[in-house]
C-alpha cells in the first residue's frame, strides 16, 4: 500500500513538474489575419481535450473551416468584490446550436498545430481545458479534474504592430534627446600662455598678444 502511496506522488510531481502549453507565435495579428496557434505536451504522459468541429473563421467573404480546442478570451469589466483582479470574457465564437465536439488526444513530447482567424480589435487570449491520460469523456460540460493552459495576451486589429513600431520609435527619439539636453557641454581648459604657444594664431591669441608682452615688461 505504501509503495502504491509512493508511486501516486512520484507520478503526481513528475506531471506537475511539466507543463502543457498553448503556443501563439506573435504578440499581434492583423484582423482575419491567420493564426497558429499550438498546444504543446511537454509532459510524459498523454492529454486529452475537446475541439469544437463546427468553429469557422471569415476570410473576407469566404467561410472556412477552423476547428479548435481553445476558448477565447478578451479582458472584461472589474466587478466590485474584484477590483483590483482582471476579469476575462469568453467570446462566443462557435454555433451555439449543433455544435459539433470531438474528443483529440495528444502523445508525450507531441505538439499540436489550430489554424484560425479572428476578427475585431481587441486584446485576447486562449483557454484550454485539458484531462491527463486519453478520455472519452472530455466534451462533457464538466470540467471537473481538468487543468488549464493559457496563452500570452496577444492583440488583434488592423495597424496594431504599425503603430506600436511608430510609438517606440517616438520614444526612443524623445529618450535620446533628453540624454543630449541633460549631457553638459564639455568645458575646455584653456591656459593663455599655454594655449597661445601650442595653438597657431587664431583671434584670440592674437588680440591678447599686446597685454601678454606689456605684462611680461612689467
Amino acid at each position: 500500500m505504501r509503495a502504491v502511496y509512493t508511486f501516486g506522488i512520484v507520478l503526481c510531481c513528475t506531471f506537475a513538474s511539466a507543463q502543457v502549453r498553448v503556443v501563439v507565435p506573435k504578440n499581434a495579428f492583423k484582423s482575419s489575419e491567420l493564426i497558429h496557434a499550438q498546444v504543446v505536451n511537454t509532459t510524459n504522459v498523454r492529454i486529452s481535450f475537446c475541439i469544437e468541429a463546427g468553429h469557422f473563421s471569415m476570410n473576407g467573404n469566404d467561410v472556412e473551416a477552423t476547428p479548435i480546442p481553445f476558448l477565447v478570451q478578451a479582458p472584461g469589466r472589474r466587478r466590485l468584490n474584484h477590483f483590483f483582479r482582471k476579469g476575462w470574457s469568453t467570446l462566443l465564437l462557435g454555433p451555439d446550436v449543433g455544435s459539433i465536439r470531438a474528443p483529440v488526444d495528444l502523445e508525450a513530447g507531441k505538439s499540436y498545430d489550430f489554424p484560425f482567424r479572428l476578427t475585431g480589435e481587441g486584446s485576447v487570449r486562449l483557454v484550454l481545458y485539458y484531462w491527463p491520460g486519453a478520455l472519452d469523456s472530455v466534451c462533457s460540460p464538466s470540467l471537473k479534474n481538468a487543468r488549464k493552459a493559457v496563452s500570452d495576451r496577444f492583440h488583434i486589429g488592423k495597424g496594431r504592430r504599425d503603430s506600436v513600431t511608430a510609438g517606440e520609435a517616438k520614444i526612443k527619439s524623445l529618450r535620446d534627446q533628453r540624454s543630449v539636453a541633460k549631457t553638459p557641454p564639455r568645458k575646455e581648459k584653456q591656459k593663455v600662455h599655454r594655449g597661445c604657444e601650442t595653438r597657431s594664431a587664431g583671434p584670440l591669441c592674437t588680440s591678447l598678444v599686446p597685454y601678454l608682452v606689456s605684462a611680461e615688461k612689467c
